[in-house]
């Protein structure tokens, strides 16, 4: 079984920004995501059986907005896991990838598990509070055999402490963005697939 993990770091250089407070933040869908696949990464590869999105986290928020003693939990607008799962799609359709019609067929099964989606500091804690990172794993199974992926994104924005919720929306909709290309930005996961096919 392998177990392969992505992060990738950038830093942000914060901006003026407006002070806002709302318990809702809405975040969106880069059209930068498979902007780095060809029709031809798919090529020779297995169909794949989509199995879906499960959200794994213990803690729903996306975020913390802190103003003097007091501290407000953020939650996405639309349930993460759904928007990771239409970013996927997307991804791997641009990259040439079919999906099966039928869950049952025989094709290789995908499945993901979002495990953290947050920035900002935890509820309760003062570091930490620049940092924006998202983690899930993959798994992919074909006829017993069966490899084990890790990927995540990671920002640190200074604008973070600007305790803005449009801060965290952009900074999210990033790691979100970089989460999914990590998935095709190298070719384990493709040469995965394709030995799965064999």
């Amino acid at each position: 079984m392998k177990k392969v993990f992505f992060v990738f770091v950038c830093s942000v250089i914060a901006v003026g920004v407006a002070n806002a407070e709302t318990l809702t933040a809405n975040l969106t869908l880069s059209s930068s995501i498979g902007a780095q696949c060809t029709p031809s990464m798919g090529k020779g590869s297995q169909q794949i059986v989509w199995k879906g999105v499960t959200d794994k986290r213990s803690v729903k928020a996306v975020g913390v907005l802190k103003k003097k003693d007091q501290e407000t939990e953020v939650v996405a607008a639309e349930p993460v896991e759904k928007l990771l799962e239409q970013g996927l799609k997307t991804m791997f359709e641009k990259c040439g990838y079919t999906f099966a019609a039928d869950t049952n067929a025989n094709g290789a099964k995908v499945t993901v598990e979002l495990t953290e989606f947050f920035a900002g500091s935890k509820k309760g804690l003062i570091t930490g509070e620049t940092d924006a990172k998202g983690t899930m794993r993959m798994n992919i199974v074909k006829e017993g055999r069966s490899v084990d992926f890790e990927f995540g994104g990671q920002v640190h924005d200074k604008g973070l402490r600007k305790k803005n919720v449009k801060r965290i929306e952009s900074t999210l909709s990033d790691v979100l963005a970089m989460m999914i290309n990590n998935v095709t930005s190298t070719n384990q996961f493709s040469e995965a697939m394709k030995d799965l096919s064999k």
